[in-house]
Formats: C-alpha cells, sequence, structure tokens
C-alpha cells in the first residue's frame, strides 16, 4: 500500500482524537469533532475506492474463526460458503453505510443512528454478526482502513505524515462512534500496522474462503456501479492481496493480470480525478440513500411522538383556560372552545393514526436489509506482506 508517511512531524506536534471514548456513548466533545471531520470526507467520498474492496473482503474471510461467527449468526440451513458470502458483503454494506451517514450525513439522521447503535437497536442487522466479537469487528474495520487508504494513495499520490496522522484520528472517532470497544481499537497508526503485520501471520484460507473468492468474481446481483468497477476490481484484487494468501486462493499474478493492473491505473490516475464529484462520490451517497431509507423512518415516529405531545400540552391549556374564564363570557367562550377542542380531536386522531401506521412500517423495515451484496478488492503481488506493504513505512 502507498505510505502515509511523507513529512516527519513529532507525534506531539499532531492533533490526535481521544481514543478512550466509551463504546455505550458519544461525549458531547466527540461529536461536535465528528461534525467537524477534516480529511475523511475528502477521503471517503471518493468511488473508486471500493475497487480495493475485494481485497478487503478476502482478508476477512481468512480470519481465523470467522466462518463461526457466521454460523452462530444463521438461523436457517444454508450452505456454509453462501452464508459466508453473503454475511461479509452485507456486512460490509453495513459498515460503509453508518461511515457514509456520519461522514457525509446530516446532524439529525448521525444523531438518530448513533442513538440506535448505543441501544443495540442496528437499523441494518447484518451489522450484529461482527460487533458481538469485538476482535472480529476490529479485523473487518483495519481492512476497510487499510484498504481504503491504500488505494486512495494509488490514485492520488502519497499523503504527508501530518494528514496521515489526523486521517487515522478521525477513523479512531468513527471506529468508536460505531461501538468499537475502548482499548480494541490501535491508540496509534504505528500500533495499528504492528497489529496488521501480526494478523497477516494469522491469516488462513480455508475450503469456505475459497469457494467464496470464486463467487465473489462471478456475482452478477449487484449495483450497476460495482460492475462497472469489477474489471479493475479483480486485477487490483490479485495484485494487491499478499503473496501468501493470493496463492491460498488460487490467484495468480502474472504478466497479464499486471499489465491490465498498470493499465487500469494508469488510466484511473489519469482520468478519474478529473471527473466530477457528483459522479466521484456517488458509491458512498448510495449507501447513505440506502440508510436514510431506515432512518426516516425512525425519524418520522420520533416526530410523530412529538406532534402527539404538542397536541395534549395544548389540550392542557386549554382546560386551564376554560376554568379562568370570565363568567360574563362563558357562554360565547364555552362555543369557542367547543369549536377549537373539536379541532384539536381530530389532530389528535390523526396523529394516533400515523403513528400506528409508522410503528407497524417499523417491524419490518426499520432493521431489515434490503441492498445488494458488493464484492471488493485488489493488492499487488510481491514480497512478504506486500499488501499495503507500502502504506506503513518506516519513519526514517
Amino acid at each position: 500500500m502507498s505510505s502515509f508517511f511523507d513529512d516527519k512531524k513529532e507525534p506531539d506536534e499532531i492533533t490526535q482524537t481521544p481514543t478512550n471514548t466509551s463504546a455505550k456513548s458519544l461525549s458531547t466533545g466527540d461529536f461536535e469533532k465528528l461534525e467537524k471531520l477534516e480529511i475523511l470526507p475528502h477521503i471517503l467520498q471518493e468511488g473508486i475506492l471500493f475497487a480495493g474492496s475485494g481485497s478487503a473482503l478476502l482478508l476477512q474471510a481468512a480470519y481465523p474463526g470467522i466462518k463461526n461467527r457466521i454460523s452462530d449468526s444463521q438461523n436457517a440451513q444454508q450452505d456454509s460458503s453462501s452464508a459466508l458470502a453473503k454475511e461479509l458483503s452485507d456486512a460490509l454494506q453495513a459498515t460503509l453505510s453508518y461511515i457514509a451517514c456520519l461522514v457525509l450525513g446530516t446532524e439529525k439522521e448521525k444523531k438518530t443512528l448513533l442513538d440506535l447503535l448505543q441501544r443495540g437497536q442496528h437499523p441494518i442487522r447484518a451489522s450484529e454478526t461482527y460487533t458481538s466479537h469485538p476482535p472480529t469487528q476490529l479485523w473487518v474495520s483495519a481492512t476497510l482502513y487499510a484498504t481504503a487508504t491504500d488505494f486512495y494513495q494509488r490514485i492520488y499520490g502519497r499523503v504527508n505524515y501530518r494528514t496521515a496522522e489526523k486521517a487515522y484520528a478521525e477513523f479512531t472517532l468513527l471506529m468508536h462512534a460505531l461501538g468499537m470497544p475502548t482499548g480494541t481499537w490501535p491508540a496509534t497508526r504505528q500500533a495499528f500496522w504492528k497489529y496488521w503485520d501480526d494478523q497477516i501471520e494469522q491469516l488462513s484460507v480455508t475450503a469456505d474462503a475459497h469457494r467464496f473468492a470464486k463467487d465473489l468474481f462471478d456475482r452478477t446481483d449487484l449495483p450497476r456501479w460495482v460492475v462497472m468497477l469489477k474489471p479493475l476490481m479483480r486485477v487490483a484484487t490479485i495484485e494487491m492481496l499478499p503473496p501468501r494468501i493470493r496463492e491460498a486462493y488460487g490467484l495468480k499474478s502474472t504478466a497479464s493480470t499486471r499489465g491490465l493492473y498498470r493499465t487500469a491505473m494508469g488510466f484511473s490516475v489519469a482520468i478519474y480525478p478529473a471527473l466530477p464529484k457528483s459522479t466521484r462520490s456517488y458509491a458512498l451517497q448510495y449507501y447513505l440513500e440506502d440508510l436514510r431509507k431506515h432512518l426516516n423512518v425512525r425519524i418520522g415516529i420520533i416526530d410523530q411522538a412529538l406532534q402527539l405531545v404538542d397536541i395534549l400540552a395544548r389540550q392542557q391549556l386549554l382546560k386551564i383556560l376554560g376554568r379562568v374564564a370570565a363568567q360574563e363570557h362563558r357562554a360565547a367562550f364555552d362555543d369557542s372552545l367547543q369549536i377549537f377542542q373539536r379541532v384539536l380531536a381530530e389532530e389528535l386522531l390523526q396523529a394516533v393514526d400515523q403513528l400506528r401506521q409508522l410503528r407497524e412500517k417499523t417491524t419490518g423495515g426499520l432493521r431489515s436489509w434490503c441492498g445488494h451484496g458488493v464484492g471488493v478488492g485488489d493488492g499487488q503481488g510481491g514480497s512478504k506482506n506486500e499488501v499495503l506493504e507500502e502504506t506503513h513505512f518506516e519513519d526514517d
């Protein structure tokens, strides 16, 4: 991977985001930082980063014990490799949707999402598989960070040390906001890459993971924008994976794949940055819009509940006014009061009916996930731990 170490700075020169945020709630100060992200919005908005998602999924599939995590979450009988493919793809979409909301969503959407996550009510059910097991949650998130920062620098060039530190601090904040237990996510980039290198050595490609890799490239039930990226995703996945993992998956880095990769990347570097922002950011907006379908139901329930409270408060106020009305104007006041009360009664019945409809809609809609699975990945071949290797050069 490309390096985040260009400009050498002392660690104390960099403003770090605290990493001891509670997994149960986000402090006011940290939420304000979430509202003022500087680096991640520029990085994560780039849709071409999803070309590196294939390598992320294959690295996740090779994680020791990942199949057990999947099996424990399955209620129905399902082929193990199919279950693995579905769960990994769905979990990827869930995580990307949450990140899209926290990076690009409105303040109201962010608060609604965080409220649901803090109470264990995941808007997208697929995300529950991994959040119940912090080590797996850590590895899944680590593959997203590593592949995204790597691919970004392949397109835009290496970022300097200060930018890299700030980006990592902001990503750390996102991880805590999404419920990563305190102390799980590495506190520094140096600690992250040590964890990464250690974990790469422990990966093991099982038969299920091997079948998953084949299915990943053969899938057709993908969004149109993903289909457009598939040629780049395939060669990128092959060339970005560590040699040992790539060979275990039966993928071959040949003169042909290397040539295609260099051609595709050269074309991307020359053309992609010049595309309109709306085009480049389409992928993340896609996930955000899908999540909004779930969040809007929740927001609608809250708004209807507030409307109901407002109507009840006004009714109580009218009762008080009725008691203190002047006796000589009692008849006229009573007539007006009756009219007003009838209007309020109609509003109350309407609000209750709308609230009931929203709740019924929520039963099936709030926690369901109807998105299409997405596969991602790519890498570059070479020496030991070559995947993402360029991303963590030594400080000297």
